[in-house]
């Protein structure tokens, strides 16, 4: 897997953990093996994210935007990716967004 994927909400958007868990093991389940795997998540900073390994990202979040939207926390998700030794974020989701960064 060539890339991080991160899917990132502000604390304030998502204040249940438990909730990140729960959107964590769908990911899990149904994101085919060739298309990346879990990595696990954090929280602090402001900001949950969750990581996602993957050597196709954009095909990796047409599969997880369907989870997201059914679990209703799309329009709050900032998604990004880059590659796995560093570097510059490029940016998903939403359509505009400028920033990216994780804490």
């Amino acid at each position: 897997m060539k890339y991080q994927l991160v899917l990132q909400w502000s604390t304030a958007a998502m204040s249940d953990f438990d909730r990140i868990v729960t959107i964590e093991a769908r990911i899990i389940e149904a994101l085919p093996d060739e298309d990346g795997e879990v990595d696990g998540h954090d929280v602090g900073s402001g900001e949950m994210n969750i990581f996602v390994h993957t050597g196709a990202p954009e095909r990796a979040f047409d599969h997880i935007r369907q989870i997201l939207a059914d679990e209703g926390v799309l329009e709050d998700v900032r998604v990004a990716y880059r590659e796995l030794g560093g570097g510059a974020y490029n940016i998903l989701w939403p359509i505009g967004l400028k920033v990216f960064r994780v804490s």
